[in-house]
């Protein structure tokens, strides 16, 4: 299958998030790997928990199982997943 990147700084909206879902849905053979910007972005309406976080981005795509890495550690990340393919 194809390995797509999807290079987020943030999600803007919940209907951007279910998109995420519909697409890996519709192409079950292609893998999404998230390229995020930061770490602990907050998702768009979390609210504060009792922790004082909120519920961020890395959150929801390990809900999903989404593959994600970060923009600093991108090398780090291909080297191990292109290891993986052989």
């Amino acid at each position: 299958g194809n390995v797509w990147f999807e290079v987020k700084g943030r999600f803007r909206t919940r209907h951007e998030m279910d998109k995420y879902l519909h697409v890996r849905k519709s192409n079950p053979m292609s893998i999404l790997v998230f390229v995020l910007h930061s770490a602990r972005v907050a998702l768009p309406g979390a609210q504060r928990r009792k922790d004082g976080t909120r519920r961020c981005m890395e959150d929801w795509l390990e809900e999903n199982e989404f593959v994600y890495t970060y923009e600093s550690t991108m090398g780090d990340f291909m080297d191990n997943f292109n290891k993986g393919l052989t």
